[in-house]
Parts: C-alpha cells; sequence; structure tokens
C-alpha cells in the first residue's frame, strides 16, 4: 500500500512537472487555465480532483465552490480575469451539470459588467466540463466523458483543456408568471425573484430580491425603488431563470422531484452515478403512476396535458410578428401527453437523445446554438422509464421546434430547470433565448 502511494506521488509530481514546462498551443498564450471543483460531487471523487489540480496547477489557479459564499465572490473571483492582461480564461468546471450551469450565469454576469464599464473591451471566457455528476448531459455534448476517471488528473488532460476547440451554446431564459400566489410554491436556488411596483412617474418597475444561482446579468435591467412612492401591484412575484440543458413541466419533473426528495432525505445512499441513474429509471415508471405513486412527494400521477387545459405557443419563422401567444402560434399537444420538455441539448437524463435520429424532412436537424428550441413530450409512465432506464426506445414524441415559447398552465403541476425541480400553481411561462451565446470547450 505504502509503495502505491509513493508511486502516486511521484506520477503527479512528474505530471505537475510536465505542464509547467508544456509549451501553450497557438493563440492562447494569453488565456490562464482556472479549475473550479465541487468538493461534494461523484461520490468523494470532487475532493480527490481538487487536491491533484492543486498540484497540477498551483493553489491560485483552483478554487474550492463549497468555501464560496454565494454569487458575489464566485463573479470577484472571475472577475480578476475579465480584464488586462487576460481578458478572460478557460475555465474547468469539476461537477455536474449544476455545476456548470452556475459557473456560466457567472461568466454572464461577469462578462455583462465588464462590457458595461468599458464597451470597447472584449473579454472572453470558455468553459470545458469534468464529469463529476449523475447525468453530466454538458459533458456528454462536448466530448469530455461520461463519468469520471483516472486519467483526467493527468497532465495530458489539462493540455487537452488548454489546446481544445471552442464551440457556441445557447443560452435560454425561462420567466414564470404565476396566476396566484400559494405558499407551497418555492422555486430552487437556481431561481431568481422578482417583486413588481407600480411608480406614479416611472410606471411600474421591478427588483431582483433573491438573486439565483442561474442569474445570468445579461437583460437582467433592475429599477430600484429610489423615493418609497411604490405601491405594490399586487400581482405575485414572477421567477427567471437560464438554462442550457432543458425546462419541463409534468411527469418527468415529478420524477426529478421525487429524486431530490429521496437524496435530501438520504445523501449517502446516492454516491454512485450508475446507482443513481437506475434509481432515477425506476421512479421513472414507479412515480409516474405505472406501478403506484409515493405518497410523501408524489400525491397523483400527473396528468394528461391536454386535458389539463395546458396550451403550447411556439414561434417559428413563419409566425406572424406581435405577442407569441397569438392563436397562429398554438401548437397542439398530442393526447396521450404527460410531460413537455423544451431542450437545448441532444442530450437529456445522462445521454438519452429525446428527439431521435430518424430522419424527416418536416423538422430541422437539432442544433444547440441555432436559437431553435426541440420540443418533445413523453405520453407514459413506462416510455419514460424506458428511455432513462436503457435509453430503448429511439425518441419521445416530437412535437415542435420554434425560437420563443409560450405555455399558459391552468393548473398546479411538477416543473423543472436544468434538473431543480419544484412545484408551480397556476403560471404562464415564457422561454426566449438569451442575446449572447455561451463559449464551451470541446474535447
Amino acid at each position: 500500500m505504502a509503495t502505491g502511494v509513493v508511486q502516486s506521488a511521484v506520477e503527479l509530481t512528474s505530471s505537475a512537472a510536465s505542464v509547467a514546462k508544456a509549451p501553450s498551443p497557438a493563440g492562447s498564450a494569453e488565456e490562464a487555465l482556472l479549475c473550479f471543483v465541487n468538493k461534494k460531487s461523484g461520490g468523494g471523487a470532487g475532493t480527490r480532483v481538487y487536491n491533484s489540480y492543486v498540484e497540477l496547477l498551483g493553489a491560485g489557479n483552483v478554487v474550492d465552490l463549497g468555501v464560496l459564499s454565494g454569487n458575489s465572490e464566485l463573479d470577484a473571483t472571475l472577475a480578476k480575469y475579465a480584464g488586462a492582461p487576460h481578458f478572460g480564461a478557460r475555465i474547468l468546471a469539476c461537477g455536474g451539470d449544476g455545476t456548470g450551469g452556475w459557473l456560466l450565469a457567472a461568466v454572464d454576469r461577469v462578462t455583462h459588467a465588464a462590457q458595461q464599464s468599458a464597451p470597447d473591451t472584449k473579454c472572453s471566457f470558455s468553459l470545458a466540463m469534468m464529469p463529476l455528476g449523475t447525468g453530466n448531459d454538458l459533458s456528454r455534448q462536448f466530448r469530455w466523458g461520461t463519468g469520471f476517471s483516472r486519467r483526467m488528473l493527468s497532465a495530458r488532460w489539462v493540455e487537452r483543456v488548454r489546446a481544445a476547440q471552442k464551440r457556441p451554446l445557447d443560452r435560454w431564459k425561462v420567466i414564470v408568471w404565476p396566476s396566484k400566489t400559494d405558499p407551497g410554491d418555492q422555486p430552487p436556488p437556481v431561481m431568481t425573484v422578482h417583486t413588481e411596483a407600480s411608480h406614479p412617474t416611472k410606471g411600474t418597475i421591478h427588483k431582483a430580491v433573491r438573486r439565483g444561482n442561474s442569474f445570468s446579468g445579461a437583460g437582467e435591467e433592475e429599477h430600484s425603488k429610489a423615493d418609497g412612492l411604490e405601491q405594490p401591484t399586487g400581482d405575485p412575484d414572477f421567477f427567471t431563470g437560464t438554462f442550457t440543458n432543458y425546462f419541463s413541466l409534468g411527469s418527468d419533473a415529478k420524477v426529478a422531484n421525487a429524486f431530490h426528495v429521496a437524496r435530501d432525505a438520504n445523501p449517502k445512499a446516492f454516491k454512485s452515478q450508475i446507482g443513481n441513474q437506475i434509481y432515477y429509471a425506476r421512479m421513472g415508471a414507479t412515480v409516474g403512476g405505472l406501478f403506484g405513486c409515493l405518497p410523501c412527494c408524489c400525491p397523483r400521477t400527473p396528468p394528461r396535458l391536454s386535458a389539463d387545459g395546458v396550451q403550447l405557443f411556439v414561434r417559428t419563422a413563419a409566425s406572424p410578428p406581435g405577442d407569441v401567444g397569438q392563436a397562429a402560434n398554438r401548437v397542439e399537444i398530442p393526447k396521450g401527453v404527460r410531460a413537455l420538455a423544451f431542450l437545448g441539448l441532444t442530450n437529456y437524463g445522462g445521454g438519452r437523445n429525446l428527439w431521435g435520429r430518424m430522419p424527416s424532412t418536416q423538422w430541422t436537424k437539432p442544433s444547440i446554438c441555432d436559437g431553435v428550441l426541440d420540443i418533445v413530450g413523453f405520453t407514459s409512465p413506462v416510455q419514460m422509464g424506458c428511455v432513462m432506464g436503457c435509453n430503448y426506445f429511439r425518441s419521445a414524441v416530437r412535437i415542435a421546434q420554434g425560437t420563443e415559447v409560450k405555455v399558459e398552465m391552468p393548473n398546479r403541476n411538477f416543473v423543472q430547470i436544468d434538473g431543480e425541480p419544484w412545484v408551480q400553481s397556476s403560471a404562464i411561462i415564457e422561454i426566449i433565448c438569451e442575446p449572447d451565446k455561451a463559449q464551451m470547450l470541446q474535447g
């Protein structure tokens, strides 16, 4: 055992030396490489990754996300690289999709702030994913792997990140306008909560009363309350969030909610990536209603969305100008559909391709950077369980593709954004493409 430990230490020291001596690839001499590690990810692998990268890159270039107090410290860390001499950096995000989403939102905020303070200065941050989560869809999408392995702690892997090509990625903004206030509606920490008021001269003003981890900053103009003359509008607070992977509502969000409840109750039982996927697939059948529900978190089977009064509006190239919610943009939801998923990536739930690979003249080929969402539906718990468990079905139900979406949800239902679920009362939900794309690194 002692011999193995000494050998590993020698290998790590050798790797660190080779990173220090290796020349930077052409065009990247000015780019710093920062490593952000979620130590809680990977069932203990996160701590190992952190310690290894401190040796490889130096303590000043490795950040433990667990010690940062919210967005402010994360933004301050990235802001050090937004100006001269760096004007950006390459980021290695060691964690799951949630970690990647948090860092992408921070990049949005820091880049936006830099452009506001110095319009002629351009900074460029790009991000690579080390897969330490359960699904790792961002990592899969950009060819960094499906799960953690020891080779990711090598100098060769670091140089692969340094030399990787940059690829654009769409970012999508979700706005949830509740029709009424319900104490049971608790959007997850990734969502930003806004409140509105009426001002005698300024009209309707709003302020973010809680900034979530997916708060991007760009396009989030905040009007502060300056003179105390504001009066509440009487409307409920509204929520916003930004996603790259997907937004969904219905039975799949219900499964995600049940998974989160079970994991929060017994986190030690959810440290295996494969075990988590198997557990998630089993819930796809049981929680979805095939073998009964879990009464602790799922009181009933999600209804068929069309029967529940859910209406879907999608803007396409053929849509008339004006509000997306016009009758001309209405898309019929197939009668059997119990869940809608709005896909930003071609990977979902651990590499599942919900759109499918079958050729079709009716649809365009899905892309992650064309400003178009791919919208699919699940019709039954059996279909969801098979797709999530073994990717048996080649695709879900293809419903629409569009550049902007509006959903009218008249009754309470489960929703989720990039795997973060909650229960939402009746609401209007809008999805629009953010003006700036993320820059990802492709392995």
